[in-house]
């Protein structure tokens, strides 16, 4: 196969997925009821939870930050939007997101150290960590109603556990304020 052949066929796959993501665009904007979906599972899933309450009934409240747990959220979270992705491949392109089209199940959970390197963790070892930070939280309430934001890039923390946890849950909660912030941006734009 010449040289010209074979540029000629890889040029012609990107105008093909470039025409695919244009027409994926333009059905977005049409129907955007997956993304508003997507949108507002996520945002009541993550700053509210209902509470049963027997004299009341039920009722919603809004959640801190110490009563979310960050992996479960994450994992959720990325299941839901792989599924959109799959349905609507611009997205990915949308959100600029990297994990995009990673499953839930193999997708990685990023944090830093206290030297401010990037380590990246399978679920199940975020998971016990995420378990012996809430234990020690109990036990000594070192962070009382913490939020997320304040605590910072780094965990903040001596016990490693807790840094580990505490940073995840920093990165995570940005790439998720990111992602949905542009989906309701483009929400706004087509309407």
């Amino acid at each position: 196969m010449t040289l010209t052949a074979v540029f000629s066929r890889k040029a012609w796959a990107k105008r093909k997925a470039a025409k695919e993501s244009e027409k994926d665009k333009l059905m977005l904007m049409r129907d955007d009821s997956d993304i508003v979906s997507f949108v507002t599972w996520y945002l009541k899933r993550r700053y509210t939870k209902v509470v049963e309450d027997p004299q009341k009934g039920k009722r919603v409240s809004s959640v801190k930050d110490k009563d979310v747990n960050f992996v479960w959220l994450g994992y959720e979270a990325q299941a839901h939007f792989q599924n959109l992705v799959k349905k609507h491949p611009y997205i990915a392109t949308l959100t600029g997101d990297k994990f995009a089209q990673v499953t839930a199940r193999r997708r990685v959970y990023p944090w830093k150290d206290d030297q401010g390197s990037w380590n990246y963790w399978e679920r199940a070892e975020m998971e016990d960590h995420y378990k012996s930070f809430i234990v020690n939280e109990r036990e000594h309430n070192i962070y009382g109603d913490y939020s997320i934001e304040k605590i910072g890039p780094l965990g903040k923390s001596d016990v490693y556990p807790a840094c580990a946890y505490l940073s995840y849950a920093y990165h995570e909660e940005l790439r998720w304020q990111k992602i949905t912030q542009t989906l309701i941006n483009f929400l706004q734009y087509t309407d």
